[in-house]
């Protein structure tokens, strides 16, 4: 039993003074031992970072491979290669167009005008059927789908004043101008250019005959 004539707190100054200081000290070691700090990290400058680098590849590799410093040079590069390509095509195709009319027009001439011996005009006969010819893929010119000769032939049927007459040289005019038999304008001793220009455009068959007949 406790003295009475003992104070409190002198009585609470005789307990041990570690039973309550060694807890305290314990917690406040355990407060100042903590792991150390993370490094605070910047996302967006690190995916900037690779993304130039990235692109910077990019750009070295198409310079290696295009000899363009970047995309949109390349681009345009390859537009106006493009559009050069499109120009030349059809630059191209333009003159072979021209071509094929220029040799069609020249088979479907050849062959009306060989066909139109009978005609007092061959000429004529070109320009009557002309527009209505066509060339085939073996060359072959026909009108209507009838060959040039057949055609020329229903045209002379259908209008016979574009016909010579039977037996008559262009017209029924003799071939010198006179009543007397008709001379050779390819020979030596009749040679006459107008007559002969004349023979090829209203009788070339005729025309064909005297220049045989002639030598030539």
């Amino acid at each position: 039993m406790a003295d009475p004539n003992t104070p409190p707190a002198a009585a609470a100054g005789n307990a041990d003074p570690t039973a309550s200081a060694a807890p305290a000290a314990s917690g406040a070691a355990a407060a100042t031992q903590q792991p150390p700090a993370v490094p605070a990290v910047d996302v967006d400058a690190a995916v900037q970072k690779a993304l130039a680098t990235q692109s910077a590849e990019f750009a070295k590799q198409l310079k290696e491979l295009t000899g363009h410093d970047d995309l949109k040079a390349f681009q345009e590069a390859q537009f106006k290669s493009q559009n050069r390509v499109q120009e030349l095509y059809d630059a191209e195709k333009a003159a072979s167009l021209q071509l094929k009319a220029k040799y069609e027009q020249a088979q479907i001439g050849n062959a009306l005008l060989a066909a139109a011996g009978d005609a007092v005009d061959s000429e004529t006969v070109l320009a009557l059927l002309g527009g209505k010819a066509e060339v085939g893929a073996d060359g072959a010119v026909k009108i209507g789908g009838k060959p040039a000769a057949e055609a020329v032939k229903e045209l002379l049927e259908k209008k016979p004043f574009l016909a010579k007459p039977a037996g008559g040289a262009g017209g029924g005019a003799p071939a010198n101008g006179g009543g007397g038999a008709a001379k050779n304008p390819w020979s030596k001793d009749s040679f006459n250019l107008t007559e002969q220009a004349r023979l090829f455009r209203e009788n070339p068959q005729e025309a064909a005959r005297l220049r045989a007949a002639a030598g030539l």
